[in-house]
């Protein structure tokens, strides 16, 4: 689609000695290696397809320690910062179906970051932390029966991060109190009636909380404390 539009623009103009705009479907190979070839020039945003994701952790990797300012003439003709960036250089090869031919080309990259992007992200970023936040909060204090119980829950919070697309800026940890219940069962002596029973409750997860330590249950045969004072 682009490389018919171009070719139209070149014989109208009557040279390839200008800027091509166009939007990302404008970044193949084919078509910034023929216009390349006819001596035109192009910009346009990256598809982030193919091998291109990886190129762009790469890139991220060469930023420099100082950013180049990126600024636009306001409607007052000042010169107003709208982000900044670096550039890195990638060469870029196609090879043409009809001749066989290579042509290789030379590309300028820009890394930018725009100022009211990275506002929107860490506006969009609080949103979500605090979201997460309330979810893990109710969650907090519930109780477990069995073992089954406590993992489903621990994969459901570790949900809740994922869900709310956190897990790379919210660590958790769970932590456990077990709680020893004593109930009667059945009439007869005291002693010989009662039974423990285990529950689990989730610790509150978060910066300065408590730490509990979990009970150890009674071994098997031991004698058995009144559920209240005075009672034998």
């Amino acid at each position: 689609m682009y490389l018919p539009v171009w070719r139209r623009m070149v014989k109208v103009i009557g040279h390839s000695d200008w800027l091509f705009v166009g939007d990302s479907k404008l970044h193949s190979a084919q078509n910034i290696a023929e216009i390349h070839r006819a001596g035109g020039y192009l910009l346009t945003p990256l598809q982030m397809t193919g091998h291109i994701p990886e190129r762009f952790d790469e890139w991220l990797r060469q930023q420099p320690k100082r950013l180049t300012p990126i600024t636009l003439p306001d409607a007052h003709g000042s010169q107003r910062r709208v982000g900044r960036g670096y550039e890195v250089a990638y060469a870029l090869t196609w090879k043409d179906p009809q001749s066989g031919e290579e042509e290789a080309v030379p590309l300028r990259v820009f890394m930018v970051q725009r100022d009211r992007f990275k506002e929107q992200q860490i506006q969009d970023l609080q949103r979500r932390l605090t979201r997460a936040q309330a979810a893990l909060k109710e969650l907090n204090g519930r109780c477990c029966d069995t073992a089954t119980e406590c993992a489903d829950l621990e994969t459901q919070a570790q949900a809740l991060l994922a869900e709310h697309q956190v897990t790379d800026y919210l660590s958790m940890q769970v932590q456990w109190r077990e709680h020893q219940l004593e109930k009667l069962v059945g009439a007869g002596r005291t002693a010989a009636s009662k039974s423990f029973g285990i529950r689990w409750r989730t610790c509150p997860v978060g910066a300065n909380l408590p730490r509990f330590k979990p009970l150890r249950r009674p071994p098997a045969g031991a004698p058995m404390r009144p559920t209240r004072p005075g009672r034998a």
